[in-house]
This record gives C-alpha cells, sequence and structure tokens, in this order.
C-alpha cells in the first residue's frame, strides 16, 4: 500500500490532477472530506480509543451525515471488530481501503486530498510504519487562484468561496512558506498549476519520476475521480473534464480589477517572486498598502476568535 497526500490552496487546480492520476489502474483518488483531517491525521498515531459505543455511532453519524464524506458510501464495514484499540492512522486507512474495495478493488496507491494537509507534512509522514507516503504540493499563481475563487459559488452554503483578495492572499502566502520548508523534505513534491497546464505529457513525467511511477500508466482525459464527485459538487469541477486550458493561466487578467491584483501582489510580493509569478507593478504604493494593513488586522482578529471559540467549546 501507498499513499500520496494532496495539498493546495482552494481553486488551485487539485481536482484536474488528482483526477488525471486517477487515470492509472493502480490509483485511487478520492473525493474530498475534510472531515477525516480533523478526526484522524491531527494526532495519527495516538489510539482511536474508545471505539465504544458511543465513538462509533459518532463516526457512523459522520459517514451517513456529512456534507461530503456521506457520498462515499460507507458503512460499518469500515470498523474491524477484532481491534478494540485501533490506532488514528490504522481506522483512516480502514475508511480509504473500504472505498477503495467498494470502488477500485485494483488499486494498489490510495491519493488522498485536502487543503489542511499542508499544516501536518510531519505528522502524515509513515514510512516507519510500512505504508510508503508521498507529499505533493499543488501551487498556483494567487491572482488566479482568488480569480477562480471570487466566481465559484460554494455548493455548500451557496456564496463565494472568496470575496476578499487579501485574505486569499495570506492563506496563499502561508501556504507557500510552508511549502519552501517542504521541498528540503523527502517525498515532497512542489509542482505549479501553470507548468501542469502548459506543460502537459512533460510534467506528467516529471511528476511520475518524483513519485516512482510509470508515466506511460497516465492518460489524460481517462480519469475515473470525476463521476465519484458528488453530483451537487461536480458544477464547480467541470473544467477538469475538458483536458488543460492554456488560457486558464492567466485569466484572472481579464477577471480582476487592478485594485484586486495590486492588493494580492502587495499581500504576497515578496513569495511570488520567489516561486516565479512576475508581479504587475512595484509594490510600494501607500494607500493599497494602508487597506492591504487594515484587512490584514481583521484577518488575524478573525482567526484569533475562530480558534479562541474552538478551544472554548472544547473545553466544556
Amino acid at each position: 500500500m501507498e499513499v500520496i497526500f494532496l495539498t493546495y490552496l482552494n481553486r488551485s487546480g487539485s481536482t484536474y490532477l488528482a483526477n488525471l492520476l486517477s487515470s492509472s489502474e493502480k490509483i485511487i483518488a478520492f473525493p474530498e472530506a475534510e472531515i477525516l483531517v480533523s478526526l484522524f491525521l491531527e494526532d495519527p498515531f495516538s489510539n482511536y480509543n474508545p471505539p465504544d459505543k458511543d465513538k462509533r455511532d459518532y463516526l457512523l453519524s459522520l459517514l451517513y451525515n456529512d456534507p461530503k464524506l456521506k457520498y462515499w458510501d460507507l458503512g460499518s464495514e469500515v470498523f474491524d471488530p477484532a481491534t478494540n484499540n485501533a490506532r488514528n492512522v490504522d481506522q483512516f486507512l480502514k475508511i480509504l481501503t473500504a472505498y477503495r474495495d467498494r470502488f477500485k478493488p485494483g488499486a494498489t496507491v490510495f491519493l488522498f486530498k485536502a487543503e489542511r494537509l499542508i499544516h501536518l507534512i510531519r505528522k502524515v509522514r509513515w514510512d516507519k510504519t510500512g505504508v510508503k507516503t508521498s507529499f505533493i504540493a499543488l501551487m498556483r499563481d494567487p491572482r488566479a487562484v482568488y480569480a477562480s475563487q471570487s466566481r465559484t459559488i460554494s455548493p455548500l452554503d451557496g456564496k463565494p468561496l472568496s470575496e476578499n483578495p487579501v485574505y486569499t492572499a495570506l492563506q496563499w502566502k502561508q501556504f507557500a512558506g510552508i511549502c519552501s520548508y517542504g521541498g528540503r523534505m523527502d517525498a515532497f513534491s512542489l509542482v505549479q498549476y501553470e507548468d501542469m497546464i502548459i506543460s502537459g505529457q512533460k510534467f506528467i513525467e516529471q511528476l511520475c519520476a518524483r513519485l516512482g511511477m510509470d508515466p506511460g500508466s497516465i492518460t489524460p482525459g481517462r480519469g475515473d475521480l470525476y463521476r465519484r464527485i458528488p453530483q451537487d459538487h461536480r458544477a464547480i469541477h467541470e473544467g477538469i473534464q475538458m483536458g488543460p486550458l492554456a488560457e486558464k493561466t492567466d485569466e484572472w487578467e481579464r477577471v480582476l480589477t487592478v485594485k484586486e491584483a495590486r492588493l494580492i501582489e502587495h499581500t504576497a510580493a515578496s513569495l511570488m517572486r520567489s516561486n516565479g509569478y512576475q508581479l504587475s507593478e512595484p509594490v510600494n504604493n501607500c494607500y493599497l498598502y494602508l487597506i492591504r494593513f487594515y484587512r490584514e488586522i481583521i484577518y488575524f482578529v478573525n482567526v484569533l476568535s475562530r480558534k479562541a471559540a474552538f478551544h472554548i467549546r472544547h473545553s466544556k
């Protein structure tokens, strides 16, 4: 068994990449289910214990009711009655294996994707357990990310994925900063959306070389993930069926206002440059600096408020 973890910032092309890799008979790409990250990957080597009745019932309720996990169509088969002290990692793999057995029994490589995995790079490296793991971080120009987020309506709440270019730029900046560190680790591959779309077969060959896979097993347009995406989520992923569209790489220039693009550049200028993204103009505009500074304060206040509320709820 092998596990490939794919992390990204939302609307960076991760579903396209996952669907592309799922064209291999050896790879099963799982639909998104962030709840599995919270439950099992934050502390993978602690025991999933108890699986007493309450804990078991809680997990079953998530399998049936979580907005994304319920579409995995799993039930009590994810539990091993002979194992009362399963670790979180074991329960996680049990769920993935149950899904694999139902939808693609011959697959030996699990491709699991989630945004928050970027913060868990060290925790989800399990080579010492006998499970080979590797990590793919997918990066995209933050201006293009925001352009896509601002026009994409979430099927969960009916709102745009982002309405604030500074917030998106701050998230991208954090993601890119962690990627700079992760690039020094074994089995970590940082790839860029623009290369994936423009380079095509060359990109596939380079990525497969890093993963130790046969590039001949990957066939663009033959991925099987799309048909397993929940019906109400397919509308925001229709593009993955069309193949690489080169115009998507600079579409942000036609979509964003000058102010939106400059705010993103002001926020993430240094890391954009270091990752090869050309800035539109020098970033020394005082007016934009004040707007960015104000929005950054609001952003970090909101982040700290959410963290405080989380700890208060869980301390009761």
